[in-house]
């Protein structure tokens, strides 16, 4: 198990930002199963706070994509394809 926590600062994700050597998918026995905390993944102003709960911010969405796909990466370039990760939940 892996877990992890990062408080972002309510910046937005960018193409050059590489999550694999933080998540350690890199190595030649990746956890099982991930556990990733994240602060201020939305910038802290009222329009973001007092949003709807249900509907997710863009920013958050980025973020829950690019940790999709640092995860899943190795999967995807296999000849079986697919992903080896699903996300549980967030919140």
């Amino acid at each position: 198990m892996f877990v992890g926590t990062w408080n972002v600062s309510g910046r937005a994700t960018h193409d050059a930002l590489n999550l694999r050597d933080w998540l350690c998918t890199t190595t030649t026995t990746p956890a099982d199963i991930y556990v990733l905390g994240f602060q201020e993944i939305v910038a802290l102003n009222a329009g973001n706070i007092l949003v709807n709960k249900e509907k997710k911010p863009d920013s958050t969405r980025s973020w829950l994509s690019l940790i999709h796909n640092a995860l899943n990466e190795e999967a995807s370039n296999s000849s079986k394809g697919g992903s080896l990760y699903q996300l549980a939940g967030s919140k």
